[in-house]
């Protein structure tokens, strides 16, 4: 909270952006290519299995996934470029699909559908 507000504050909310941009970017990469190299990924290490059950640990992944939705399209609204926000919506998609999350794959679908509708109105 104290780095966004000293970012804001300071006139910085497009560095801080592409900060928070390149740390998800990163994060859903590694994820996607440990699926494809590993069935399963990440989502199948004791860490994950332990401790959520709200979610389930097939779930775990959507904590940075919808984050990096809603601020990929913040940037795409702001430069009017759509193309970064569908591939990661893709990759995200793609994940969740590989990983077996129903739900999860439900939820990135819905979001990627109230925001498509939202950039094209």
């Amino acid at each position: 909270g104290m780095l966004i507000e000293i970012a804001m504050s300071r006139g910085h909310a497009s560095e801080l952006l592409n900060a928070f941009l390149l740390l998800y970017e990163t994060l859903i990469g590694f994820n996607f290519l440990i699926m494809l190299l590993y069935p399963g990924g990440l989502y199948y290490t004791p860490m994950q299995q332990m401790g959520n059950w709200l979610l389930g640990y097939k779930n775990m992944f959507i904590y940075y996934f919808l984050p990096a939705l809603s601020l990929e399209l913040v940037w795409a609204v702001r430069k009017q470029k759509h193309l970064r926000f569908y591939l990661v919506l893709a990759v995200c998609v793609s994940s969740m699909a590989m990983g077996g999350s129903a739900t999860g794959l439900v939820a990135i679908l819905l979001f990627a559908l109230l925001s498509v509708s939202g950039l094209y109105r």
